[in-house]
């Protein structure tokens, strides 16, 4: 059980006996085992360590400087040893007192703090929020910005809190709300219930879609939505008509997994009435 390594007296830390007493060494000295001092074979100088006391000379002395033979033969003796070394305690921590700071010295490091603070958030004011769908929607119907309008009324019918598998979740007053603007801007032109009373008078739906221009008469599609996955949202495969619209061919709500009749569309039908 003698490593070979240390009866040549250089003992390697690929020695299991070697490692135990260069980690016992390191507590006891303080000392990390590659800042050992060594010969110019490469042998560690035990007297050299610096060790706190006579004892754990001893300890070094046995395992670094007696002969090879009379050195540690396992790690049992040599934990024997370390555990037979005297204990003594380390000091207590020195407590150095502070001396107590006047009270008004803190509230005037705190008034300050508050005064750099309020500085702060008047030189670098929030950036403003995006005005409500009803108010930028408001402004785009205003100009006559038919593109711009659709695309608002489009994102604010696929936001996912207004859909729950595929069922409208917005209330109809918002409903209402967006319907009624649009039907304001554009003379009662454009909006839900005008697309809703070409349902109501067209005898198919085929024949409804033709009516609002979504349809030519062979059956292809005039306007057309997909969804693209790396936007994450619909975009028109083929554009509305944006100059010069057919009553009710505005704002396009369909999307093209669900036909003539998607589900949400039912829903903003039955807010209406219909």
């Amino acid at each position: 059980m003698f490593p070979p390594e240390q009866a040549a007296g250089c003992p390697t830390p690929q020695s299991d006996l070697y490692a135990a007493a260069a980690v016992a060494l390191q507590a006891l000295t303080g000392t990390h085992p590659t800042a050992f001092p060594r010969d110019e074979q490469g042998r560690v100088f035990g007297t050299r360590l610096g060790p706190r006391n006579r004892n754990c000379g001893a300890f070094c002395c046995g395992h670094w400087t007696l002969p090879p033979r009379r050195r540690y033969p396992n790690t049992a003796a040599l934990l024997a040893d370390l555990t037979a070394l005297p204990y003594h305690p380390a000091p207590p921590p020195i407590v150095v007192p502070h001396p107590i700071r006047p009270r008004w010295l803190l509230s005037a490091v705190l008034a300050g703090l508050g005064g750099l603070g309020a500085a702060i958030a008047g030189q670098w004011s929030p950036a403003p929020t995006a005005p409500p769908l009803t108010v930028a929607l408001q402004q785009a119907l205003a100009r006559q910005q038919w593109a711009e309008a659709d695309r608002l009324t489009s994102a604010w019918l696929a936001e996912p809190q207004l859909f729950l598998n595929g069922q409208i979740r917005a209330t109809c007053t918002e409903v209402r709300e967006v319907d009624r603007l649009w039907q304001e801007a554009s003379q009662g032109r454009l909006g839900f219930t005008p697309q809703l009373r070409v349902w109501r008078q067209a005898p198919s739906p085929t024949a409804a879609a033709i009516a609002l221009g979504w349809q030519d008469g062979q059956g292809r599609a005039l306007v057309a939505t997909r969804y693209d996955r790396s936007q994450a949202r619909w975009v028109y495969a083929l554009l509305p008509q944006f100059q010069n619209p057919p009553v009710g061919h505005l704002p396009y709500t369909f999307r093209e997994s669900e036909r003539l009749r998607p589900r949400w569309h039912d829903g903003l039908i039955a807010c209406l009435g219909g």
